[in-house]
């Protein structure tokens, strides 16, 4: 015996129980969605540059001046920190091109690695 429209039957059935998986957890209650909790802790800093290029943080307590020295920094050495990391995971052959060293990579990966 066939089915009519079986194709449609089964996309029927899927979407239902997807959306029953969605909507519950295992115990058949609803699940509330995970709003994170807002903290009065927002980081801010002010950050005045010469014209030289150096950069003056000022800030109201210690958390807001490690983001704003953070921020200075990120702004200025960002392409050069990347550059870093990438030859810290044994990744400059792979993602810089010519500037890569592949037996440097090669020492990074075996540095990192966890087996003993």
């Amino acid at each position: 015996m066939k089915l009519p429209n079986f194709p449609r039957w089964r996309a029927l059935f899927a979407l239902l129980g997807a959306a029953a998986l969605v909507a519950c957890d295992n115990n058949g209650s609803q699940v509330e969605p995970v709003v994170p909790p807002l903290t009065d802790s927002t980081y801010s800093a002010d950050i005045v540059w010469t014209e030289y290029g150096i950069p003056h943080v000022v800030a109201k307590d210690w958390g807001s001046l490690g983001y704003g020295i953070g921020n200075a920094f990120a702004q200025q050495n960002f392409c050069t920190y990347m550059r870093d990391v990438v030859r810290a995971n044994g990744q400059s052959a792979e993602l810089l091109g010519d500037d890569g060293n592949l037996a440097f990579d090669f020492v990074m990966k075996l540095y990192n690695t966890d087996e003993a």
